[in-house]
């Protein structure tokens, strides 16, 4: 399913299990036993494509700061109309983490 886990000690020694997704939603945050701060985004991107043709009729792509770009594969034509087109969604979430040493 495409999850990846990340096991942290606490104060008390004591292991704990998270996911990237769960700290990309807790982000920025800072791992005060081990001095690391952990910053994460997160990138959703979709495609519009044409079933018959496989010609790609949409790319949108969503970043953590919520500003959406719409793009086409020739930027000097308009967008072509998906009206009247066997036409599939496809997209896909990519959540990312850095982590930084701070100590």
């Amino acid at each position: 399913d495409g999850r990846v886990t990340l096991s942290m000690l606490d104060n008390e020694g004591q292991s704990h299990h998270t996911t990237i997704r769960e700290l990309v939603a807790s982000s920025p945050h800072v791992d005060s036993t081990t001095g690391r701060f952990y910053v994460g985004s997160r990138t959703s991107h979709a495609a519009a494509l044409d079933i018959d043709t496989g010609a790609i009729l949409r790319l949108i792509q969503t970043g953590h700061d919520d500003q959406n770009k719409h793009t086409n594969t020739d930027a000097n034509e308009d967008l072509p109309t998906l009206q009247g087109r066997n036409v599939v969604w496809i997209g896909r979430v990519d959540q990312k983490m850095t982590v930084y040493d701070v100590r």
